[in-house]
């Protein structure tokens, strides 16, 4: 934004959608400061791109004051009035800035400890450069990060998560959660088929919707008529709102938990419960209680660190 005054036309402030109230005060101020430097017969010579570069760093502010009659000198009235304008200008920069707070977690919600930020920068680029925030996190939280689109990376120990945020109030909190994927495959692709227990009727239509609690995925998909059949391919395992539903007015939601050997189920309307094959698991209240350590979830990591000792051993041998 800009602060623009010269003899030959009157002032004006141009910024963001938010600011017009402010600048109609400044639009006065600076008016009656023009009138007053007419009549002043002494000046203070001022560089005000210096003298507010913190603000300009911090907030994006531009000062400029233009006076071919006088080159860069302005009276020592305009200097105090500009203080006060840019005093409102930066309380509106700074109501445009939020504290960030991240928390990082499992693919299925459990708390992760030791993480940090290391690489807190904005999607596209401003001024020819991509900005970078992450020096001002203190562990997980930060402090006047500015509105806008960014991309995340935090490590924990030597797991990495990765995501894109929109940074829009004043006081945010986000989670990133790990993935817990175990293999990632450019040519084969998973496929989890869901059944229904009878198939629906042709003249009714069924879904199923699955939302991810913490990584943020979606997948849709109806079930195929007469058959009654659907397929999620290659989903991201974690938790998830599964929700089947018809056109007729039919809903069951069930918050699940699956890793991505998971490729068979079995849903049973009239009971709104599911038959899962041994990688997925119906969340209970114990489950969360415990913290999702014991039972299938304990099974699920030995699974994996079997995986993990066979990698390694395999590379060994080669």
């Amino acid at each position: 934004m800009a602060f623009q005054t010269s003899p030959a036309s009157p002032p004006r402030f141009s910024g963001g959608q938010g600011f017009h109230s402010t600048f109609a005060f400044a639009d006065i101020a600076l008016r009656r400061t023009e009138a007053s430097r007419q009549r002043a017969g002494h000046f203070a010579t001022a560089d005000f791109r210096s003298t507010f570069n913190p603000y300009r760093k911090a907030y994006g502010l531009t000062l400029e004051i233009f006076s071919p009659k006088h080159g860069d000198a302005v009276s020592e009235e305009m200097i105090s009035q500009l203080r006060v304008i840019l005093g409102f200008a930066t309380l509106i920069a700074a109501a445009r800035a939020a504290d960030v707070t991240l928390l990082a977690v499992g693919p299925f919600g459990q708390p992760v400890q030791g993480c940090q930020v290391d690489s807190f920068r904005t999607a596209a680029e401003r001024n020819g450069a991509r900005q970078r925030y992450s020096d001002r996190f203190q562990g997980l939280a930060s402090e006047q990060i500015p509105f806008g689109q960014y991309e995340v990376r935090v490590v924990c120990g030597e797991a990495e998560i990765y995501k894109q945020l929109t940074v829009a109030h004043a006081n945010q909190f986000e989670v990133v959660a790990l993935s817990g994927r175990r293999m990632i495959s450019d040519h084969v692709k998973a496929k989890l088929a869901v059944k229904l227990e009878a198939p629906a009727p042709p003249d009714e239509t069924w879904w199923i919707r699955l939302a991810g609690l913490y990584n943020g995925k979606t997948y849709t998909d109806r079930f195929a008529p007469g058959k009654g059949e659907a397929a999620i391919n290659d989903p991201d395992p974690g938790s998830y709102l599964v929700t089947i539903s018809s056109a007729k007015g039919y809903s069951c939601v069930r918050e699940v938990d699956f890793v991505e050997a998971t490729n068979a189920w079995t849903f049973h309307p009239a009971s709104c419960s599911f038959e899962f094959d041994r990688f997925a698991h119906l969340v209970q209240d114990e489950d969360k209680r415990n913290q999702k350590q014991d039972g299938w979830y304990d099974e699920m990591r030995a699974d994996r660190d079997d995986v993990r000792r066979a990698i390694d051993e395999a590379l060994k041998r080669k």
